[in-house]
């Protein structure tokens, strides 16, 4: 039971991955704390970094050293007090 319900979360990421990777802006998935969990292939174009290069890495930090042209919409979030969606 646990390993049908693993492949399928397998599927369904693999799926949204897919999907994520057809947009065209830069898009980076971090969690509560600011860490990189993944980004899809237009950061690589647009940064000239590789994800494996991003993940881990904190989104400030990264901000601070000028990998980002724009500042992320989690930065304008929390400054603005808004809810992110």
């Amino acid at each position: 039971m646990l390993r049908k319900k693993y492949s399928l979360l397998e599927k369904e990421m693999d799926c949204m991955n897919k999907i994520i990777n057809l947009i065209r802006d830069g898009v980076v998935v971090s969690n509560s704390q600011g860490i990189v969990l993944s980004a899809n292939l237009a950061v690589e174009q647009l940064t000239g970094l590789h994800i494996n290069d991003l993940v881990g890495k904190d989104l400030k930090q990264l901000a601070d050293a000028g990998v980002f042209i724009n500042e992320p919409a989690s930065f304008v979030a929390r400054r603005q007090k808004a809810l992110l969606t």
